[in-house]
This record gives structure tokens, sequence and C-alpha cells, in this order.
């Protein structure tokens, strides 16, 4: 007995599809995976790319801010030291300042050419206007209180040195000088006299007062006998004699008269002769035809 055909039992021989066949032979997935791949592929190059610029930018901000050493460089091992604000420097006047005040207020008169030290010390390290009042107290203070030789000799401890101009001023003047004997009140500022008798004539100096007597009853000085005898009076104080010069003075001056000038006084009496002397140091001579005498 035939089958009709159309009732044929699937076989291997039957043309109907067979079940499964067509899921095997699905639509390719090659595509998918190229592009899975070519995506992975380039995220990788963007991270390696990234990273390398990160990395360069980074090695050459270190070259920026960590350069070489120099020669002038710290050593290993050692600290930096630390800047110090200019405003917060301190005052190299300072020290010397804090001496020649203490010698304002408690003056020491055992060494001047330790206090003249002091002194200049100050005047080169600091503004000499702004320091001239502490200069002069002190000086000041020391001329009180010490004796005149003290004064004399810090004014020679100035004169040997390289003083600013303010200083030098101010040493040379007798504003801050405490004077042994002063010349009398109402004294004339003359620079050479004569008593009316033209016997004894004198002579002001920048450094002393001289007077020459003609005539004179007393021995005279060493080599001088019958001559004019010339005595004389330094800014130290030192008086000296002789007959190796004869001053002239055509200023004729009356008695109970007194005259000064530059640091030295004269008096001319009719009895008393005349007297010159340093007003600092207080010594002097007296000359008058009976008799000589120094102080």
């Amino acid at each position: 007995m035939s089958i009709p055909q159309g009732d044929q039992p699937f076989g291997a021989n039957s043309d109907w599809p067979q079940q499964g066949a067509s899921d095997a032979k699905g639509p390719s997935r090659s595509p998918l995976y190229f592009l899975i791949f070519a995506g992975v592929v380039l995220i990788i190059s963007l991270a390696v790319i990234f990273y390398l610029k990160v990395f360069s930018t980074t090695v050459g901000a270190a070259n920026i801010t960590d350069p070489e050493p120099t020669a002038t460089s710290q050593p290993a091992g050692t600290t930096e030291p630390a800047e110090t604000d200019a405003t917060d420097a301190a005052d190299p006047a300072e020290d010397a300042r804090e001496e020649v005040t203490s010698l304002a207020g408690s003056p020491v008169c055992d060494s001047p050419s330790n206090a003249a030290q002091s002194i200049l010390t100050l005047a080169k390290a600091s503004d000499a206007t702004k320091d001239q009042d502490v200069i002069k107290k002190a000086l000041t203070a020391l001329s009180a209180e010490c004796d005149p030789q003290f004064t004399v000799d810090i004014r020679k401890a100035f004169s040997s040195a390289d003083v600013p101009d303010a200083l030098a001023t101010l040493v040379s003047s007798d504003d801050w000088v405490t004077l042994e004997k002063p010349a009398p009140d109402g004294a004339k500022d003359e620079t050479e006299f004569t008593s009316p008798a033209e016997n004894i004539r004198c002579v002001f100096g920048e450094d002393d007062v001289a007077c020459s007597i003609y005539v004179y009853d007393y021995p005279s000085p060493d080599g001088c006998e019958g001559k004019t005898a010339t005595y004389r009076v330094n800014g130290e104080g030192n008086i000296s004699s002789g007959c190796k010069e004869e001053l002239g003075a055509t200023n004729v001056i009356d008695y109970d008269t007194s005259v000064s000038h530059n640091g030295f006084a004269c008096t001319v009496g009719q009895y008393e002769g005349t007297t010159c002397w340093n007003e600092l140091t207080g010594k002097g001579f007296q000359l008058k035809r009976a008799a000589d005498r120094t102080f």
C-alpha cells in the first residue's frame, strides 16, 4: 500500500526543513566582535596618551620648582637661614648709643680714649644729627665730672682720629666744656693788646696766648738776661718762657680791663700787672715789672 507523498513521515530524505537547521545558520556576529575589539583598543590608546601627557607635565613642573643646586646653594644636610625682614634688623648703632647714654648718666673719668672711642663709634654708625644731643650730653657730663685734664685729653683723642664733621664741630666748641676759670663777665674779644705803659704786649694764637715783657726787675728766664722775655700758655695748660721771640701789639687797653679770645683770657691791672690763662684748665702766668708768677 502506498503512502501519500504528503503524508510521508519526517525523515532524512524529506524535503521539509529539519528543526534547528535555521538556528545554526543565524546571522554572522563578526562585525560586532570587531567593533568591540576596536573600542577596547581605542580606550587603551587614549589612556596611554593621557598618561604620557600627565607624566610629561609633572616632570616639567618638577624641573621648574626644584632646580639643580648651584655653587651658591646650601650644601646637603645644612639648614637654609631664615630670611630676615630689613625692618626687623638690629640698629647697628644701638650698642654704641647705650654706651654713650651710660656715660651721660654715670661719667667714667679713668680713660678719655675709651670715652672718645665710644662716642666716635656712635657718630660713625648713626645719623649725626639724630644722636648729636646724646653725644653732647655725654661730653658735657664728662667735662663737668672729670678734671680739666680729662677734657684736654678727650679733645686730643678726637684730634688724632677720623672724625665726622658734625662731631668735630661740637668737640672744638666750648658748648659742652666746664671751664675751670672762665673769663670775667664783660671781657672784650680781642686778638692782641698792650698795657697802657706798653711794657707788656700780648697776642692770642689759635691754641695759646703769649705775652712779652720788655723791662723787668726780677731774675730773667734762663738765657734771657737783659732780653725781652716771652711767656706762653697753650691749649693743654702747659706754660713756657724764653727770649727767642718778641711780640708786638698796638691795641692799648685800659687798666682793670679783661679780654678773651679762643678759650683764653687776660686781665690788665695797674698794680697786679697782666695775668693770662687757659679758661679750660685755669693754668696761666702773671707778669709785672717786679715779679713773674705761673699757676
